[in-house]
């Protein structure tokens, strides 16, 4: 019994010593890797910073910013960060897979490879999502601004609206693409596609009436008045720059006003009227 035992230890350390070079040769691949990734994040992410993108990102992502917004998104995450990430892992799992293959470790070298096969799948999607929620915060921003200008009341409710339904149309393209469940995929762009039926309505009904009103009194206000006039509005005193298709650009003493030309024009003829009514008395 004790011939036995000591004869299958005997092999179990020849085997372990037979496969010692391919253990430390698998190390070996994964620890190159490693000082290969971070070597490569550290210069991508210098490249990125020295050829200015976290800047022109921040400047197209969030719009203007002040100083103090300036320096509050440059302490978050920026895009020499993300890609200096993303390239770090992805040498990572190589690696791994490397080593895997060199151990011998099948079942393993299978799954990471099923997984670099997923990883352009995933770059699209971030890339989808990324302009969706581009295209949402800006689609909302203009049609705040537009409905604010034509005097349409819950501008606000109507940009966020339209922000959720880009958004929800930018994942179901998403799970479209991925193939995850077509039958929700499917179902989804049923459902949002007729909401945006309903959406144009409903924005029609609101915003029809001012957006008529306010082309009528661009018509009506170039009768009275003209670029470089000297007019009185709500306590201010201001020049007229331009008189657009729904708004009148006034420069004051401290900023430049965009006036719904509706309203300037009922304060206009209702100046125009006091004028006569004094006249005639």
């Amino acid at each position: 019994m004790f011939t036995e035992f000591y004869q299958q230890l005997t092999d179990y350390w020849f085997s372990f010593m037979n496969y010692l070079p391919t253990l430390f040769t698998g190390l070996a691949i994964f620890l190159v890797g490693w000082l290969v990734a971070l070597f490569v994040r550290k210069l991508v992410k210098l490249g990125i910073r020295v050829a200015g993108i976290d800047i022109a990102f921040n400047r197209i992502w969030y719009g203007k910013l002040n100083a103090k917004e300036r320096q509050l998104r440059e302490r978050g995450w920026k895009p020499s960060q993300l890609i200096g990430q993303a390239i770090y892992w992805l040498i990572i799992v190589t690696a791994l897979m490397l080593s895997a293959n060199t151990l011998g470790l099948t079942a393993a070298y299978n799954l990471l490879e099923n997984f670099l096969s997923f990883i352009p799948q995933i770059l699209v999607s971030i890339v989808i999502l990324s302009l969706g929620i581009y295209i949402a915060r800006r689609s909302a921003r203009l049609s705040e601004k537009f409905t604010l200008s034509i005097g349409v009341q819950h501008s606000h409710e109507i940009a966020v609206f339209i922000k959720i339904i880009i958004i929800i149309i930018t994942l179901l393209a998403i799970i479209d693409y991925l193939n995850v469940v077509p039958f929700i995929s499917l179902a989804g762009f049923l459902i949002i596609g007729g909401s945006i039926l309903v959406s144009l309505f409903v924005i029609v009904l609101i915003c029809g009436r001012p957006l008529i009103s306010a082309y009528i009194a661009r018509h009506s206000l170039r009768s009275y008045l003209h670029p470089g006039m000297l007019i009185k509005f709500e306590d201010k005193r201001g020049r007229i720059r331009t008189i657009k298709t729904f708004v009148t650009v006034i420069e004051t003493a401290d900023e430049t006003i965009y006036y719904p030309n509706h309203q300037l024009a009922a304060i206009t003829i209702k100046k125009l009227k006091d004028e006569e009514d004094l006249s005639d008395r």
